[in-house]
């Protein structure tokens, strides 16, 4: 991973790192600078993934029989 610039992701100072991929793709990843080094996003668009609320509670509910996939259903 390549350090780059400081930015900002949703309010929060972020460093960039970035890599290349074997095949020249580039893969960036913004890590807060402040507090826990939490990734805070991922991705470039159309693959862009921003994480937000670490250490809060997430109130879940186990998901209806109708509602479960299983991974050989997915599958083309």
């Amino acid at each position: 991973m390549k350090k780059g610039e400081e930015t900002e992701v949703n309010g929060e100072s972020a460093l960039t790192l970035t890599k290349k991929t074997g095949n020249g793709e580039k893969f960036v990843l913004h890590v807060a600078t402040e507090g826990e080094p939490y990734l805070l996003k991922g991705g470039e668009n159309p693959g862009e993934t921003t994480l937000t609320d670490y250490g809060k509670k997430v109130d879940a509910e186990e998901p209806t029989a109708d509602e479960v996939v299983a991974p050989g259903q997915i599958r083309g």
